[in-house]
């Protein structure tokens, strides 16, 4: 989950109709494929990108990649969950004790907000809750998480996905911060 506050929860078998966001594992490096077939299916779906710069001895490009690699969101009701498994690429969706993972719609509101609002985001290795705090302002503002010094020395918010135990680092400045 995105801010810690968030419960991860599982279907429940009264709420087949109803709309839920879930985590799809895909194969190794199909997450555009997978997203774009959900797409072309008319399933709405979630993959959010970063760029990175890449060099190799002859060439330099940016890239975007995956936030979350092997992992594409993708928003149905749980009765159509084999509509998806079904799709090409999809392995499974995130599930506990047999049931598909509902990923809470503020948790991928707060990742749209942040990548649409130019945010600077970028994978980082997930690690459990520590010391929260909470933005007071600019783009980020209301989102919680966990505050850690990059390798070059800038700010940075983690947000952890505890559903698929991963995190992001969102540069960020000290003096937009408080504790919780």
């Amino acid at each position: 989950m995105l801010a810690t506050s968030s419960p991860v929860t599982s279907i429940a078998t009264g709420d087949n109709m109803q709309p839920h966001w879930y985590a799809s594992y895909t194969c190794s490096r199909r997450e555009k494929q997978v997203a774009r077939r959900f797409s072309d299916r008319g399933v709405e779906c979630f993959l959010p990108l970063y760029h990175k710069v890449h060099r190799w001895s002859h060439d330099t490009r940016t890239l975007q990649l995956p936030l979350f690699p092997g992992y594409v969101f993708v928003r149905i009701p749980p009765i159509e969950r084999f509509r998806v498994i079904d799709i090409p690429g999809v392995v499974r969706l995130v599930s506990f004790n047999g049931q598909p993972a509902a990923v809470p719609d503020r948790d991928i509101e707060i990742l749209r907000r942040a990548i649409n609002l130019g945010g600077v985001a970028e994978p980082h290795p997930f690690i459990k809750p520590g010391k929260q705090v909470e933005v007071l302002r600019g783009p980020f503002r209301g989102l919680k998480g966990t505050v850690r010094k990059s390798k070059t020395n800038h700010l940075g918010l983690i947000v952890s996905v505890d559903l698929l135990m991963r995190s992001i680092i969102l540069r960020i400045d000290a003096a937009d911060l408080t504790a919780c």
